[in-house]
This record gives C-alpha cells, sequence and structure tokens, in this order.
C-alpha cells in the first residue's frame, strides 16, 4: 500500500475515535499552487529574481512542511492541463492546507493554452481545487494575484489584473473559502511607497550589473528579494486575521 493512503488511513480512523483531537494533525503541509510570482527561482549567476513561496516556509516551526508547486508562467487552465493539479492531489492529507493564487495568466487572451474568462473556465477551475481539496480534507486557501508595478506620471494604475480578482473574490464568497486579498493588500503598499521607493522590490536591473540579466531588465511583475519577502509578510498578516488556527504554527 502506498504511504500516502497509510497516512491518509491513520488520520482518518484518528480523527473517528478522538473527534476532540483532530481538528488539526501535529504536523501537516501546505501546498502552494500559482504562478511566477510564487514560484521557486533558478538563482544561478546572482538572478535576483524571487517568488514569495520561496520565503514563505521561513515563517513556520518544524512541523509545517510547505509544498510549492507553482512554476513560472501557469494558469488555472495550464496547471491542470500539465499534470501540476495531479501533483498536488497525490501529495495532500487530511488535515493540509492548498493555497490558490492564479490570475496573471489566465489573463492572457492571445495563449489559448493558458486563457480562462474570468466569469467562466477561471471560476470553474476555482471551484474544481476547492471542492477536491476539501473532498480530500484539506483546506483551500485563495489569493488574488500580486499586483503589477504600473505608474504613469506618477499614478498607479490600479485595475492590472481586470475582472479576475472580482471573479476570484465572487467565488470564495459562493463557496465560504477564506480570502488572501494580495492585489488590494500589494496595490495598497505600492501606492504608498510611491514610483520610485517602489522599484527595488521588483526586477529592475540595471544592465551589466547581474551575470544572468547581462542586459538589465525594467520588470514590474516579478520580485527581488526585498520584494518576496514583503508580499510574505503580507500573506502572513492576512493568516493571523483570517485563518488564525494556521497562525500559531508560526515560528
Amino acid at each position: 500500500m502506498h504511504n500516502n493512503t497509510l497516512k491518509t488511513t491513520f488520520l482518518l480512523l484518528a480523527c473517528i475515535t478522538l473527534p476532540l483531537s483532530c481538528n488539526r494533525p501535529k504536523s501537516f503541509t501546505i501546498h502552494m499552487m500559482g504562478d511566477s510570482t510564487m514560484a521557486d527561482k533558478d538563482t544561478t549567476g546572482g538572478n535576483p529574481e524571487r517568488g514569495w513561496g520561496m520565503v514563505f516556509g521561513d515563517c513556520f516551526k518544524d512541523n509545517v512542511t510547505v509544498m510549492n508547486y507553482a512554476k513560472n508562467g501557469r494558469s488555472s487552465k495550464s496547471f491542470i492541463d500539465e499534470g501540476l493539479w495531479d501533483s498536488v492531489k497525490v501529495h495532500t492529507l487530511p488535515g493540509d492546507y492548498i493555497f490558490i493564487q492564479f490570475g496573471h495568466n489566465d489573463e492572457k487572451i492571445n495563449s489559448p493554452q493558458r486563457y480562462t474568462a474570468p466569469w467562466g473556465e477561471y471560476q470553474d477551475n476555482l471551484r474544481l481545487f476547492i471542492k477536491t481539496a476539501r473532498e480530500m480534507g484539506a483546506t483551500p486557501v485563495l489569493l488574488t494575484p500580486v499586483a503589477r508595478r504600473a505608474f504613469t506620471d506618477g499614478v498607479l494604475d490600479e485595475h492590472t489584473h481586470g475582472e479576475y480578482p472580482a471573479a476570484m473574490r465572487a467565488v470564495a464568497r459562493e463557496t465560504g473559502t477564506v480570502l488572501i486579498d494580495m492585489e488590494t493588500a500589494t496595490l495598497d503598499w505600492i501606492r504608498a511607497a510611491g514610483d520610485s521607493a517602489s522599484r527595488p522590490y521588483f526586477m529592475w536591473v540595471e544592465p551589466g550589473t547581474v551575470k544572468a540579466i547581462p542586459d538589465g531588465r525594467q520588470d514590474n511583475t516579478h520580485s527581488t528579494e526585498i520584494g518576496a519577502r514583503r508580499n510574505c509578510e503580507i500573506v502572513c498578516d492576512s493568516i493571523k486575521a483570517e485563518i488564525p488556527d494556521l497562525a500559531k504554527f508560526f515560528k
């Protein structure tokens, strides 16, 4: 019998015989599903790019494992079609959490492998993730996409993700799922910081300064290490407010 099956059987039996003490296993996993703003990065050649999922595990005690399945360029559709969702399901046990952050790449209408309509397939995929997570005994958590840093004459564009954040918020209300509103929170801090002060948090790299990016880059979507840690702080603050049972496992 597969090890995961044995663990699942044990946990289910324990919950039947000891219901009052089985709200949360002593050790569990947070599974992270998402795109490049969450994903692990190749740091070869001094590449400063970081997804916030790379530092999220640092927030927890040793009995919490964080598994980051997020990949660059993935949408809710391609995450399913490429088998990444299957990987999450294989490793999920009762008592685990599944963090779900999509939107950046679902927007790409010229990419049929990734595009989903915000009030159609996008919501259907979110509902699938939520329903399946609960069937497995896990807790789903929705996260709206991290805001893009888009200033024009000093004014921040607050609608770079179109209808996708609103569509996710609607699914969260409909299904009673915890929502971490990353878009609103990241917009707030970027706006407060302003154009110049917010640049170091994103992949603004001068030519000739980083071996991995010899020509430099002006990227208002992807984070440097301090940007990833800032996004992680936002997630952790939201967990304290919205998921206090999980916050108990912070260091």
